[in-house]
Formats: structure tokens, C-alpha cells, sequence
């Protein structure tokens, strides 16, 4: 590799790096307030649960045990999870634009509804059975429904952009 391709390749991890980075900041508080949204829309009209939204918070009234605020943080959000479909759709696939694009997209779309799922059901749960118990859903369920999310993700986006997933190495 000469020198010159180095830095050129240096340069443009340290852009997609730099427009990651501002893409989150500059989105992450409108996606928390379209996922905590979708949450209570789920939670509240289609599974039952008593809560108000506001915003990107919850107010969450448990059938027994005060009342609470479930908060999507910043952590809980999909947006982390979108910037890094993001630097692979922007780096690691194929130059057809379109395709990276519209794979990007579905692939983004697959995440967030995961993640309204993930956060729509914490909200069921803390609504029927109290803070604690959404704690502990959320911290039990919610890490492998979000691997899966990740993984599905990163699946959906190579196999749109590039049409098949990487065959393992021979060994």
C-alpha cells in the first residue's frame, strides 16, 4: 500500500468517524422522543398499560406501587446502534450508493422497531408489575434483544448492499 492511499484511507475513517459522532448528536434526542413515543404507543394502546408519554419519558402507573417515569436515555436509544450501521454502510460495503443507502435504511428501520419492542414491553412490564420488575426485564431481556437487534442489523444492511453474507474461511 503507498503512502498516499494510506492517508486517503486514514482520512476517510476519520470522516465517517466525525459525521457518526455529529449524526448522534445532532439525532439522538429526536430518536429517543420517536422510540419513547412508539413505546407507549405500544405499551399503552395495544398492550394495556397505564402511562402517559412525554417525550422521550414515560409516566408509568403500576396497577400496585407508586407511580414512576421510565426515561429512554441516550444508552437505551437505538441511536448508537444506528451510528454504527451507519460508519459499516459507509465503509465496509460495495460503492453502489443506492444499494448502501436503501439497505441502510431497511436495516434501520429493523433496529428501531426492535428497540420500540424492547422498550414498549420494559413499559408493559413496569405498568403491570412495578418499577423494580421493569428493572429487571429491561436489564435481563432488554442486553440480548438488543445483540439480536445489533446483529440483525448489521445482517440485513450486508446482505441488501452486497446481496450475500462473507463466506467463512476454509480451514
Amino acid at each position: 500500500m503507498t503512502r498516499h492511499r494510506g492517508f486517503r484511507i486514514a482520512a476517510r475513517v476519520l470522516l465517517a468517524l466525525a459525521g457518526v459522532v455529529a449524526g448522534f448528536w445532532l439525532l439522538v434526542d429526536p430518536i429517543r422522543s420517536l422510540e419513547g413515543q412508539a413505546a407507549a404507543f405500544l405499551a399503552g394502546e395495544v398492550l394495556g398499560a397505564p402511562l402517559t408519554p412525554f417525550g422521550s419519558d414515560l409516566l408509568i402507573a403500576p396497577r400496585t406501587g407508586p407511580v414512576f417515569f421510565g426515561i429512554v436515555t441516550q444508552s437505551c436509544s437505538s441511536a448508537p446502534l444506528l451510528g454504527g450501521l451507519a460508519l459499516v454502510a459507509g465503509l465496509a460495503l460495495p460503492k453502489r450508493l443506492h444499494r448502501r443507502y436503501s439497505a441502510f435504511l431497511v436495516a434501520a428501520l429493523v433496529v428501531l422497531t426492535l428497540n420500540v419492542a424492547r422498550l414498549g414491553f420494559a413499559a408493559w412490564v413496569g405498568a403491570t408489575w412495578g418499577m423494580e420488575k421493569m428493572a429487571t426485564f429491561h436489564d435481563l431481556a432488554g442486553t440480548p434483544m438488543t445483540l439480536i437487534g445489533s446483529a440483525l442489523g448489521v445482517i440485513v444492511l450486508w446482505r441488501l448492499a452486497v446481496g450475500r453474507l462473507p463466506q467463512a474461511a476454509a480451514t
